[in-house]
């Protein structure tokens, strides 16, 4: 069966001028698009950034093109280019721009956040590729990184799995917001909270 012209059929809605109609392709063509704008966003993010030197939850694919397509929504009528073009430059471009503010912002982060960052722990497989006792490598020392790790564990329930799930599993916010179940806005100030109080105890 055929793939519906999702494209084609929102490029005629936008030029009749139709709220219902467009309304309804947009929708349509949401549906229909999303996972592989999503898949391409992600491709982005591992062909043109280095996620080690960004941390994951400030890099959200998912929250970057679930904001394009609203952008695309908004701006459909003033659009002259192919809006799926129009929709792919602006993800990128937006990856770009997020990744260039949180590298200048973390020059200015206080000492727990990056320390938090460093802490970023990943599981690695024996060398030889076998199945066994996974290795954690950090670039935080072991003293830094015992110190952090005791005051991660003080932290209040809620706080202490925001940490472990943005910082040691990498999650983005949308995912540990649906693990938790929590709205993502709570997920970034129960975050900020944490690392005030991370910053008080490792002072």
């Amino acid at each position: 069966m055929t793939k519906p012209d999702v494209w084609g059929a929102f490029t005629e809605a936008v030029g009749t001028g139709q709220e219902v109609e467009l309304r309804r392709t947009f929708e349509r063509l949401y549906r229909s698009e999303l996972g592989e704008v999503v898949r391409f966003a992600h491709w982005c993010v591992g062909r043109d950034h280095n996620p080690g030197l960004v941390p994951g939850y400030v890099l959200d694919p998912e929250e970057v093109v679930r904001d394009a397509f609203t952008q695309l929504f908004l701006r459909c009528r003033g659009i002259r280019k192919d809006p799926k073009d129009w929709l792919l430059g602006f993800i990128r471009k937006k990856l770009k721009h997020d990744a260039a503010k949180s590298r200048r912002e973390d020059k200015e982060k206080p000492d727990a956040q990056r320390q938090l960052n460093e802490w970023q722990e990943r599981s690695v497989l024996p060398s030889d590729g076998r199945r066994g006792k996974r290795r954690v490598e950090s670039s935080l020392p072991p003293d830094r990184r015992k110190a952090l790790r005791k005051a991660v564990i003080s932290l209040p329930k809620r706080m202490r799995a925001v940490i472990i799930s943005l910082y040691y599993r990498k999650d983005s916010v949308a995912t540990t917001a649906s693990i938790l179940g929590i709205t993502e806005n709570t997920v970034r100030q129960t975050h900020g909270r944490a690392v005030r109080k991370l910053e008080e105890a490792i002072q």
